[in-house]
């Protein structure tokens, strides 16, 4: 199944809501707020990881942290209106 138009509507709210960056943790993907460690959850991926397969699952990882990995809210909507062209 094709997540892409799923997954620019909820880059496109998340972004009309100030969200700049995202990771994902077990599935959840969440904002990241600069080092806070009360990172907002914004969606659980009930799939198995198969919505935002570009945003890398720190938990695959034992030392990698959300800072890492974080990916800019603009960059992963430009990737999903040039997929969906």
């Amino acid at each position: 199944m094709d997540y892409s138009v799923l997954e620019l509507n909820l880059l496109n709210y998340w972004k009309s809501k100030e969200v700049k960056w995202i990771y994902k943790y077990k599935h959840r993907v969440k904002e990241y707020q600069c080092g806070n460690l009360s990172n907002t959850e914004l969606f659980l991926d009930m799939t198995g990881g198969s919505i935002f397969k570009d945003v890398i699952d720190i938990a695959n990882f034992n030392d990698v942290t959300g800072n890492e990995v974080k990916v800019n809210i603009d960059d992963l909507i430009t990737n999903r209106q040039q997929t969906n062209m």
